[in-house]
């Protein structure tokens, strides 16, 4: 099927809410329940179990892989999630003597070691991953970025190349820890936001640059990459990627259609023109989109 041809829909973010009454029943504590991994674990299993679902999915917030590149993060409460503060710099020229991440502190250690909680518990585990668009707009204010990529434009591909860097060491660290699904999404790097000549010169080559390096390492044998419909229909509509159906059982859940895919070999480890919000709905049509770079 061609792109135009997939009526992808975004169901936004919803995924990512904490419901008040999972959060109220279990006794958990804001904002605690972000930084704590065995609160994270456990909420990620509460709202599998509430939703029947088959996938505990975490973190619960678009910010982890900022915050571990120096971004500020307010952790946000009961009415609101993890959100940017204020941004950490004030020049691309900043960003250029970004560290590499830590995994041995920080809150991108308790989403580490949240996923191998609930793996040793034989859990299936997503993790929420953002791309590079999404992270270098976390740690310096857009207008100051977009002015860059006009004037330095150089200075901005190496920065992205740092972030690329620091997204796949991170993705292979969560593998490494028993992640099943990367869910991978560039929230404010689609082509409807940027516009199509940013996207096809800048933000969709950053996601391409991270998936195709991704794709060739060995340690992704046993996991699938869902990367977000509005995602994957951008990469496809200009021209970085194409998708093809991969044809599952009939009859099953979109997660459980996932979990068919992750048993198979020689099954496709990448896919996309859907939602992770979805996967405890009814699979229509048999089909998962499997896609190529």
């Amino acid at each position: 099927m061609s792109v135009s041809g997939i009526n992808f829909i975004c169901a936004g973010r919803d995924e990512l809410e904490i419901p008040r009454k999972i959060a109220e029943q279990g006794g958990f504590l804001f904002p605690d329940l972000h930084s704590n991994s065995q609160e994270m674990a456990r909420l990620a299993l509460a709202i599998k179990l509430n939703n029947q679902n088959s996938i505990c999915t975490l973190p619960f917030c678009l910010t982890v892989e900022a915050e571990a590149l120096g971004a500020r993060v307010n952790l946000g409460n009961a009415s609101s999630g993890p959100r940017i503060s204020s941004y950490s710099y004030e020049s691309i020229g900043e960003l250029k003597d970004l560290k590499m991440m830590d995994f041995n502190s920080g809150r991108i250690k308790s989403v580490l070691d949240a996923v191998e909680m609930l793996t040793r518990s034989r859990e299936f585990v997503a993790l929420n991953v953002s791309g590079p668009f999404t992270v270098i707009t976390s740690l310096v204010d857009p207008m100051v970025l977009y002015k860059a990529i006009n004037k330095n434009r150089e200075a901005v591909d190496d920065i992205l190349r740092i972030i690329e860097e620091n997204l796949l060491r991170y993705i292979l660290e969560a593998i490494k820890n028993g992640a099943n699904i990367i869910s991978y999404g560039d929230a404010v790097g689609t082509a409807d936001i940027v516009g199509p000549k940013m996207y096809k010169d800048i933000a969709g080559k950053a996601s391409l640059n991270l998936l195709k390096r991704l794709q060739t390492s060995d340690e992704l044998d046993g996991c699938i990459v869902h990367i977000c419909g509005k995602t994957s229909v951008s990469l496809e509509k200009h021209g970085f990627a194409r998708s093809y159906p991969i044809q599952v059982s009939s009859n099953q859940t979109y997660g459980r259609a996932i979990a068919e895919l992750l048993n198979k070999s020689d099954g496709s480890r990448f896919i996309g023109h859907n939602c992770m919000k979805r996967t405890v709905n009814k699979l229509k049509d048999d089909t998962v989109w499997g896609i190529k770079f």
